[in-house]
């Protein structure tokens, strides 16, 4: 009997989030995916074949891509077409948030871009600091939108988000998968503290992972420092951002002009990041997420958790006790929910042991997509 075929397109990613889920989906495919031929289309993301896994997976590189819609656009209307008469597929997945220029074959739609989705912020192309954002959440949004109502399936990460896509899409629930994001810990356990000059100081630490988006809302973080030292409480706030980044400017501008004790650290990798949660409290004031993974990493490695009072925050902390809720938009109440926070890790005796929830499990999401990939393929 002949193995299905499964193509799988995602040449949009390049770094970060939409790289980590391609290649999350792809280490389970090799692990369980033998009961299917997959045919993987990136671009710069390197997927290495296992010499085990050569006679089900291949990948092919369009290194031509260019990270924009009208280069995707060109490579689908002229690129694509010629893999299909080698391939012709029985199920397409997109991870890449769109339909792909495939006719007559079932789509499913991987979506994993909640901006189009949420209603707090109407972003605007006159603001230079919002022209990426507003690009997402309109033009891409307009696209996005488009292609759940055409596609077979779609796949989202959490349950706010399907509320959200039906709400604006109008499809069936019944369409829709929610799938949590797979969740990989390393063994931290025998790391060396790298960071350890950086948590472990006389103030209170306090640590936010998050690119300097306008929706991850640092300033506000900053704002709230500032308050909190007109009280006299000083506190450390570390920032997984370059200072040489040019969306980084205004910030460094006001930590400078305030004095503020704030460590921008650039980019870490998974290990020093979870380093750093692990003995610090985790602040998180964006008010535009579809899961917000450090809230999952900081609920296993016991940490006190500061939030926005948002439903993408609620989704993720709803059953962690250790979670204080503020309004991401007030410096005041974000000042309020740190002095909870400090008061609350005060007396907070961490676990030495830690495991992944089983619905961040890879070979529990995971399975669910290859499960509802074989639903969809069967009409």
């Amino acid at each position: 009997m002949s193995r299905k075929k499964i193509l799988v397109v995602d040449v949009a990613a390049q770094h970060s989030g939409g790289a980590a889920i391609l290649k999350e989906f792809f280490q389970y495919v090799c692990r369980y995916g033998q009961n299917y031929e997959w045919m993987f289309l990136v671009s710069v993301v390197q997927l290495d074949v296992p010499d085990k896994c050569a006679d089900f997976i291949k990948v092919e590189y369009h290194t031509e891509m260019k990270k924009n819609l009208l280069s995707r656009i060109h490579w689908e209307m002229k690129d694509l077409r010629k893999v299909i008469p080698d391939f012709i597929p029985d199920v397409v997945l997109s991870l890449q948030n769109l339909m792909v220029n495939i006719k007559n074959v079932p789509q499913i739609v991987y979506m994993h871009q909640s901006l189009p989705f949420q209603d707090i912020k109407r972003f605007s192309f006159l603001k230079s600091d919002e022209r990426a954002s507003a690009f997402q959440q309109h033009l891409m949004g307009y696209l996005i939108k488009k292609s759940i109502k055409r596609a077979d399936g779609v796949i989202v990460q959490t349950p706010w988000v399907k509320d959200a896509v039906v709400k604006k899409t109008g499809v069936s629930p019944n369409k829709i998968l929610v799938s949590s994001p797979s969740l990989h810990i390393p063994d931290i356990s025998k790391k060396s503290r790298l960071y350890k000059d950086v948590y472990e100081c006389e103030k209170p630490v306090l640590f936010y992972p998050a690119l300097p988006l306008p929706y991850k809302n640092h300033l506000k973080l900053l704002q709230a420092q500032k308050k909190l030292r007109e009280q006299k409480l000083d506190i450390r706030i570390v920032l997984t951002i370059d200072k040489a980044d040019a969306k980084a400017k205004e910030l460094c501008k006001y930590v400078n002009d305030n004095s503020l004790d704030v460590v921008f650290l650039g980019y870490l990798k998974k290990e020093e990041l979870l380093e750093i949660i692990k003995h610090t409290i985790l602040v998180f004031p964006s008010y535009i997420e579809t899961v917000g993974l450090p809230l999952v990493e900081a609920q296993i490695f016991d940490a006190v958790i500061l939030v926005s009072d948002c439903p993408y925050a609620k989704d993720v902390c709803q059953t962690y006790e250790k979670t204080i809720y503020f309004n991401c938009f007030d410096e005041l109440s974000i000042a309020e929910g740190i002095k909870r926070g400090i008061e609350l890790d005060k007396n907070l005796k961490r676990k030495l042991q830690y495991a992944i929830p089983g619905m961040y499990k890879p070979e529990v999401t995971w399975k669910k997509v290859v499960d509802y990939i074989e639903e969809i393929s069967c009409g």
